[in-house]
């Protein structure tokens, strides 16, 4: 959420510099890998969470089996 703050500060402030409009193809393809990373790893984040609670949830289905058999004995 910061890091979206900052990017729109910084354009807001270079975006008509002389900096920028001279390098303003590298910025778009250094901003679009930017994109493609942290995009990635919230991917990867999200599909680590959905793995450790189907883990969980096994674990817990287990358990539960595991105990019901142990009442019928």
């Amino acid at each position: 959420m910061i890091t979206l703050l900052v990017v729109y500060l910084v354009k807001l402030v270079f975006f008509k510099s002389h900096l920028y409009l001279e390098s303003q193809e590298v910025i778009k393809n250094t901003s679009l890998a930017l994109i493609i990373a942290i995009s990635y790893m919230q991917i990867e984040a999200v599909v680590s969470v959905i793995l450790a609670n189907v883990m969980f949830i096994n674990d817990l289905h287990n358990k539960r089996e595991q105990r019901d058999i142990d009442d019928q004995v």
